[in-house]
């Protein structure tokens, strides 16, 4: 008898974190970005995320391609006004910290949070130095504000 009830707590204990890991999902709702140029040819790059999500998360990552981007600093992720604190390990996931990770031209953000079944917006900022070149009659400016690659939540 005890060994058909332990069966049956664990059938009914696999099938409800099957359905509660099939319900994970997320929404981007809304994207802002703003880019301010400066006259030493430098952009701040600031960009909004809002999210919503249905299930737990509690990181996400930003690739962001380095081709024709000379130097990137300045790195911020906030959230509400609150600042995530820069950490030098992606193996350290407290919420409220960020890793920079740069892998064969692509410059990866790491953050951290925790998130389940609410509406969250994430703040960018970092700084592109050099890719704004002013000419004799002309300025130029290329950058992809939104890129073809998937951004990895978990």
């Amino acid at each position: 008898m005890m060994k058909r009830i332990l069966f049956l707590l664990t059938v009914v204990t696999l099938l409800a974190n099957a359905a509660a890991f099939a319900a994970k999902r997320y929404t981007i709702d809304a994207v802002r970005i703003h880019a301010d140029v400066d006259s030493t040819g430098g952009v701040w790059i600031n960009e909004s995320r809002t999210y919503t999500f249905k299930g737990k998360f509690s990181f996400a990552t930003y690739e962001l391609s380095l081709q024709g981007i000379p130097e990137i600093s300045n790195f911020e992720v906030s959230e509400g006004g609150s600042k995530y604190s820069e950490i030098n390990s992606k193996d350290e996931e407290r919420p409220g910290t960020f890793f920079i990770e740069r892998k064969q031209g692509t410059l990866l953000m790491h953050w951290n949070y925790e998130a389940r079944d609410e509406t969250r917006t994430f703040d960018l900022r970092f700084y592109l130095r050099g890719v704004a070149v002013a000419h004799a009659d002309v300025a130029e400016f290329y950058y992809k504000f939104v890129g073809t690659r998937q951004r990895r939540w978990k």
